[in-house]
């Protein structure tokens, strides 16, 4: 007895289905797949001077406070890049390997991208500053930065009648003392016989 043959509708619908199974299974790959060339490229297309990274355009720190050139970066100074889809193709920049400690080597608007290839492993101060050692005690190192102003008193307690600005901070652990405080000596003439003693300390008057 010859069996019937399938009707056409029937065949139709079990080529469909095949072809949602199908669908299915490598339309996610295939998109995902995309969206990654697709961020490398514009990656690419929007680096200077050759080739960058997309994370580098797409994924920076930025500054959460106006940062003076020569700013000694902490955690507090950065806010983390916010993470989404792509973050997963492309990761971040270790800030504790590649940013804290480091330097600005130019001013910072609040908001603006921290590139991490432009900072420097150390200030670069006018001559015209007074290297102040930092009492490590009371943890100046910590809240002094580039911008902070203070009164520099020597020891007698005579103490310099304008206020300077700190130029930079900086830590070199093979010293003693590790932190000193380069202090912008222009300002009241007054102050010179202030600042040309050896044993100074400071008094901060603005972080």
């Amino acid at each position: 007895m010859t069996q019937p043959n399938p009707s056409p509708n029937r065949e139709r619908r079990s080529r469909e289905a095949i072809y949602v199974i199908a669908l299915r299974h490598w339309l996610v790959p295939i998109l995902v797949f995309a969206y990654g060339i697709s961020v490398f490229v514009i990656g690419v297309c929007h680096g200077e001077g050759g080739l960058h990274w997309p994370h580098q355009h797409l994924r920076p720190y930025r500054a959460t406070r106006d940062l003076p050139i020569n700013t000694r970066l902490e955690a507090i100074d950065v806010k983390h890049p916010e993470s989404d889809f792509s973050s997963q193709f492309w990761s971040v920049p270790d800030f504790e390997r590649q940013m804290k400690g480091r330097y600005t080597t130019e001013a910072i608007r609040a908001g603006a991208e921290i590139d991490p290839g432009s900072l420097a492993s150390v200030p670069h101060v006018q001559a015209d500053v007074r290297m102040i050692a930092l009492e490590d005690a009371k943890g100046w190192s910590s809240f002094l930065n580039a911008g902070s102003q203070i009164r520099v008193c020597d020891s007698t307690k005579t103490c310099t009648s304008s206020v300077h600005t700190v130029e930079a901070v900086y830590c070199d652990a093979s010293k003693v003392p590790v932190c000193y405080a380069a202090v912008d000596t222009a300002g009241d003439p007054k102050d010179i016989p202030v600042l040309e003693n050896h044993d100074l300390r400071i008094i901060p008057v603005k972080f």
